[in-house]
């Protein structure tokens, strides 16, 4: 969408349907869109069209060579979480990407190193509180040159393993969570910063749906309802270079007057 560089800033890269376009009369299924967002500046810079969202795997490599990503830092989710760290290294990129399920014998792999690891491991906690809801998150890492992870060849450019331990407690419930990421670097407030700013391009997808109501939107025919979604995000970019304070409901009235 953009071919502005976004050398030192993160670009968060994730999937939405639209769910308003189906059309079972047509056998026709929601449109599933993969979104690039500069989540420094809440701007969406991208979209390409998938065929379902466990085809997001093979768009993601298409996106990156769409966009200039030198200099950037890229995260994605644990489903997009393939084999692009060597796209993105040789793209002068580094990454932040999470880890799950989808590769089970290195997120054990990561579970045990954090178990096992006997040296005191630097760490770094940050607390939230807000709505009666308080969180904290407690990063640390560990360099994985050390320790021999037969799985680290596959990975180009993989520094270090990160954990996100996370405890919320809300009208005395306790959460607890525990996330892995893999890392192309060694900087502990990088990682906090970078999958904590991962979620930015959820927001974006928060104000496509509630500002903009596009899963409501019955625009179905043909290329419509993916158009009228490039359309949407370009308002979205429009409207955040002009807000200021305000939130987008009360800019986007601000500029219609």
């Amino acid at each position: 969408m953009f071919g502005e560089n976004y050398e030192g800033k993160q670009i968060a890269i994730d999937g939405k349907t639209v769910r308003g376009s189906v059309d079972e009369s047509k056998n026709q299924s929601a449109l599933h869109l993969l979104n690039a967002c500069a989540v420094d500046d809440g701007i969406l810079l991208a979209q390409m069209k998938v065929d379902g969202k466990t085809n997001e795997i093979t768009v993601v490599p298409e996106m990156l060579d769409s966009l200039d990503i030198k200099g950037a830092m890229i995260s994605v989710d644990a489903l997009n979480t393939q084999k692009n760290a060597t796209k993105i290294i040789d793209g002068k990129a580094n990454y932040t990407l999470a880890l799950k399920g989808n590769h089970p014998s290195l997120n054990e792999a990561a579970e045990q190193l954090f178990q096992n690891n006997q040296l005191e491991i630097p760490k770094l906690e940050l607390v939230e509180k807000e709505h009666g809801r308080h969180t904290t998150r407690t990063y640390d890492q560990i360099n994985v040159d050390k320790y021999n992870l037969p799985q680290v060849i596959d990975w180009k450019g993989l520094i270090a393993i990160g954990r996100v331990q996370t405890l919320c407690l809300q009208s005395k419930k306790q959460e607890t969570e525990v996330r892995y990421y893999l890392l192309s670097y060694n900087d502990l407030n990088l990682f906090a910063k970078s999958a904590r700013n991962h979620w930015g391009v959820e927001s974006s997808h928060w104000i496509l749906d509630v500002t903009f109501s596009e899963d409501r939107s019955r625009v179905r025919k043909d290329h419509a309802p993916q158009n009228f979604s490039l359309i949407r995000k370009f308002a979205i970019n429009i409207l955040k270079s002009f807000k200021g304070k305000l939130s987008i409901s009360l800019t986007r009235i601000k500029l219609a007057l």
